[in-house]
């Protein structure tokens, strides 16, 4: 369902435009002197533009799940599809999670409830079957 709404097509073009953005926010780093409006376009630009776009791809990708959730409850049901849904959330508690392997996670399990919301790929289980 990723393929059929060309999901794979858009988050390609928004990682080209993350690395873009990666380098001007490394110029805004490395640019300027010591001055106070130098140390401003600093942090704007080599951190805050970075995160913003972060946190927009997150939630762009939380959208793909949900467009994929409805393509393949068209294809099965809804209720097939949410009992997989639970029984892969299920299965998932069982893994103990360190913070070495955090990233290897689609919704990082090391941060805060609220940082978790904003920095997660994919919604919560209990979204998905909701909004199926």
């Amino acid at each position: 369902s990723h393929v059929v709404s060309r999901d794979v097509l858009f988050s390609s073009a928004a990682a080209v435009a993350g690395i873009f953005l990666a380098h001007l926010g490394q110029a805004f780093l490395y640019s300027g002197g010591e001055d106070e409006s130098s140390l401003v376009s600093m942090v704007l630009g080599g951190v805050m533009l970075p995160l913003a776009y972060l946190v927009v791809l997150c939630g762009y990708s939380r959208g793909c799940e949900f467009r994929a959730d409805a393509f393949s409850a068209r294809l099965t049901s809804k209720t097939t599809l949410s009992s997989a849904l639970l029984k892969t959330e299920a299965n998932a508690r069982l893994v103990h999670i360190n913070s070495a392997s955090a990233h290897l996670f689609f919704s990082p399990p090391v941060l805060p409830r609220r940082m978790r919301w904003l920095l997660s790929l994919h919604p919560t289980t209990a979204e998905r079957v909701k909004r199926l």
